[in-house]
């Protein structure tokens, strides 16, 4: 049967269904997991005593593999893995990726895997002499409980749509904090990206509730209410065309697929 992984996880479809097998076949039923997947079997036996070592910080898709460890601890019969090589006649495994299509249409009604976490099953914290200084910053930043503002939600929102809108698909949001921080871009573009993102930068409406700079809310030039998405996309203002002209053709120049920029929401932004 086919059932659907939690849209919030990557690259999780073979750990997922090694979740759904161990958790519903009986405990005590010799279970042998055939996959063509190396990665899985790493995060699964290679990688896991490092990963428990080091509290499981930095650790992708976190939730599943432990739940899916916890799940593979608790049964009593013997449960082992096979690997075969992918697209090389093998009937079960070519029926599973075939399976794996047809869970990709499968809606949110369907079976889904559950992912608990018991307590009992699991190592706690973290071996002080595996952990470095970077893995102590991503710890911290992992367990930061900051809620999100609802102006950053609403953004990342419009951002969403308008890639869906683009090519079909929807990110994660942490494919789009990713994105933003990717290394091919100069530091002055990230960090002008993620305070947009975030809201950051006081325009438009702000300023209104500021004594003395309600005039600052509107554009000067066309009297529109003065957003990021009017300054970069819709404002009359001249050059501003020019500008997206030019980076068309560095795009184009550069052979790379040229979508026209703009913001389905505006008025949100």
């Amino acid at each position: 049967m086919s059932v659907p992984i939690p849209t919030t996880l990557v690259q999780s479809n073979a750990v997922g269904a090694i979740h759904y097998s161990a958790s519903t076949t009986p405990s005590r039923t010799v279970l042998i997991h055939v996959t063509d997947s190396r990665q899985t079997l790493d995060a699964l036996v290679r990688h896991l005593p490092q990963w428990e070592d080091r509290g499981w910080v930095g650790v992708q898709n976190r939730v599943l593999v432990q739940s899916t460890i916890a799940v593979l601890r608790k049964r009593r019969a013997l449960t082992g893995f096979q690997w075969v090589k992918g697209h090389s006649g093998n009937v079960r495994n070519d029926g599973a990726d075939s399976l794996a299509k047809v869970a990709t249409t499968m809606t949110a009604d369907g079976p889904n895997v559950i992912c608990l976490l018991p307590g009992g099953l699991l190592l706690p914290g973290a071996k002080l002499s595996c952990m470095s200084l970077r893995l102590l910053r991503l710890a911290i930043h992992e367990r930061s409980t900051t809620p999100r503002t609802k102006s950053c939600s609403r953004i990342l929102d419009v951002v969403g749509d308008e890639v869906l809108n683009q090519s079909g698909d929807r990110p994660m949001v942490d494919a789009i904090w990713k994105s933003v921080a990717h290394r091919d871009l100069s530091r002055n573009v990230r960090q002008w990206l993620w305070h947009s993102l975030h809201g950051a930068y006081t325009l438009g409406r702000r300023w209104l509730y500021i004594p003395g700079c309600a005039d600052r809310a509107f554009c000067e030039y066309c009297g529109q209410e003065d957003t990021m998405a009017h300054i970069l996309f819709d404002c009359d203002i001249p050059g501003r065309r020019t500008i997206w002209e030019l980076a068309e053709s560095v795009v184009v120049a550069k052979k790379i697929e040229w979508h026209q920029p703009s913001v389905q929401c505006s008025d949100q932004v």
